[in-house]
This record gives C-alpha cells, sequence and structure tokens, in this order.
C-alpha cells in the first residue's frame, strides 16, 4: 500500500536546509565529526544539542554536521513525531535508516533513496544539492510548480 507524502514534513525540511551552513551537511552520514585533514568520522557522539547549536550560531567551527536525515532527527517538531537519532542510526516506529526516513515522510523506499542517500553533488555543495532533492519531490506530488521550482532553484543558487 502507498503512503501519503508528507508535504508539510518535506517543505519544513526544505526550510531546515536553507538555514544550515554548508559546512554543517554530509550526505555521507548519519551524524559526523571532522577529525582532522579533511576526514569524516560517523559519530554516535554528536547530539541533538550539538546540531541545534550549529543551526543558531553559524560561525560554529568543532566540524560537527548530518545529513538531511540526521538533521531532520534532531528537530523538536519532527522529534515530538517520534523521529529519532538512536545508537548510530535514525529511527521511526521501529524503522531504521532509510526505511525510517520513507515511513516518516511518507515516501516510497525508492524516493526515500533518492533524497537521502549520499552521492557526488556533481559541482554543488551537498547542501544545494539537498535542496534540490527536495524541490523535485515536491514537484513530483505537485507540492510546487515547475515555474515555482525555477524560481526558488535560482533564489538558492542551485540547480533544477
Amino acid at each position: 500500500m502507498a503512503q501519503t507524502p508528507q508535504i508539510k514534513r518535506l517543505r519544513t525540511l526544505y526550510a531546515m536546509m536553507a538555514g544550515i551552513p554548508d559546512f554543517g551537511l554530509n550526505m555521507g552520514a548519519w551524524r559526523s565529526t571532522k577529525i582532522g585533514g579533511d576526514g569524516w568520522s560517523r559519530s554516535n557522539h554528536v547530539t541533538d544539542a550539538d546540531l541545534l547549536a550549529l543551526a543558531e550560531n553559524q560561525a560554529h567551527t568543532c566540524g560537527t554536521s548530518a545529513c538531511m536525515l540526521g538533521w531532520a532527527a534532531a528537530y523538536p517538531p519532527f522529534k515530538a513525531l517520534g523521529l529519532k537519532y538512536e545508537d548510530t542510526d535514525v529511527c521511526f516506529r521501529g524503522a531504521r535508516e532509510y526505511r525510517a526516513g520513507a515511513n516518516f515522510f511518507g515516501l516510497s523506499f525508492n524516493d526515500a533513496m533518492d533524497l537521502f542517500y549520499p552521492v557526488s553533488s556533481s559541482g554543488y555543495t551537498q547542501k544545494q544539492v539537498a535542496m534540490r532533492r527536495i524541490r523535485r519531490l515536491l514537484l513530483k506530488f505537485g507540492a510546487i510548480s515547475q515555474d515555482r521550482n525555477r524560481e526558488i532553484a535560482l533564489e538558492d543558487g542551485g540547480a533544477e
């Protein structure tokens, strides 16, 4: 049975990503910390409070980052709905990782993979890629028009 896409949640995720500094988004790990040089370490030591402090103080330079789903699991209204970061995974109602994201946002597993799975950024920042992916789903579900998608992409400095 198909799930109903949670458009409001996707829009909220988009607004969250818009407020995250570029260096705070690392699509390669749920949550991570910089370990020197260009190395990143997946970490269960990065707390919700660490991420929220980074979002508030964008000059924060400790190297803390997270992927979209890792950020979503730190957002208090999403946490109140059951999305959480536990051990080293994002969880929602017994589902873990990408399946948790699919269930929380009302997506097919394939749409969740398209949204959250790390891939090459093709010359764009990971933040621009993340925001483009959310817009693509909003467009697919009829929540924005193609014209509005183009307009937002120009405002955000990202690709369609």
